[in-house]
């Protein structure tokens, strides 16, 4: 398992072009791993079985999401390993329901916190507010927190856009927020960056394919290139309706999960899993 992975075939240990079979035998390699046994470096019993247990709960998302054909194409869609799919900032077909706080713009007010303090955070690090909980507030308290926000950090987003944003938020540095207060650490669009890092996967995605139509990549590759997730004429995802909403609902979800995970390893608050003997 990768702990600096930033998708869910990366973490697995498989290509995106993966057969079921290859995602359920990854899938136990790291579910064998999460065993607080074999978890090394967290400080105490009680954290090596807290994360343990938060990495099982992420790889069980991932399994579910990468089995199931439709979600798993709504996946791809979303973290663009389809190669003819919409980026998700210019994709008008999901609804903007979800919250997402812009870190490098928050100041650490604590507005929306108080108006909607099952959704929003503070955190400890930094000083900034976060969205930490999706679908637990109504509509008009979290427009009320938008409203109350004094340097307008708070944004309506799709689920395929906050997955991304959450996404490119866990390896961007950031700096306290009453260093910005002072004017510092400023100038920072997670949104174009998150955008951006969609278009150049999108772009390897392509390359690949026109590699494999040409025939000049290594053989073993081109046959992986052309099979599953890289056929069909369009590249686009056959989730529709509900079950794309789904899928992007958890997605977003796992990237927040993982998000965690991440920065509480670089705190040193949870442990490393081993890597695999396979």
């Amino acid at each position: 398992m990768n702990d600096e992975a930033e998708d869910f075939y990366a973490i697995l240990g498989v290509s995106p072009d993966a057969s079921q079979k290859d995602i359920k035998e990854a899938y136990y390699r790291v579910m064998k791993a999460c065993h607080p046994d074999v978890v090394s470096v967290a400080e105490s019993v009680d954290e090596v079985e807290g994360s343990a247990e938060e990495v099982c709960v992420f790889v069980n998302d991932i399994y579910e999401t990468l089995m199931d054909k439709e979600k798993r194409e709504a996946y791809d869609a979303i973290a663009g390993f389809t190669g003819g799919a919409v980026n998700p900032f210019y994709d008008a077909s999901y609804e903007r329901n979800q919250v997402f706080v812009s870190e490098y713009d928050c100041i650490g007010c604590k507005n929306c916190t108080n108006v909607c303090p099952k959704t929003f955070e503070i955190e400890d690090d930094f000083g900034r507010a976060r969205a930490m909980q999706q679908g637990v507030s109504t509509d008009e308290l979290l427009q009320e927190a938008i409203d109350t926000c004094p340097v307008n950090c708070i944004h309506w987003v799709t689920a395929p856009q906050l997955a991304l944003l959450e996404t490119t938020m866990a390896k961007m540095e950031r700096v306290d927020a009453w260093i910005l207060m002072m004017g510092g650490g400023s100038g920072v669009d997670v949104f174009l960056e998150a955008a951006t890092q969609w278009e150049k996967r999108q772009a390897r995605i392509r390359a690949r394919r026109e590699g494999a139509k040409r025939g000049w990549m290594p053989w073993g590759v081109q046959e992986a290139a052309t099979a599953s997730a890289y056929s069909g004429a369009s590249g686009a995802s056959a989730a529709t309706g509900g079950r794309a909403q789904e899928a992007a609902a958890a997605t977003a979800a796992s990237a927040r999960r993982w998000r965690d995970f991440q920065r509480n390893r670089q705190r040193g608050a949870v442990g490393h899993l081993p890597e695999s003997k396979n």
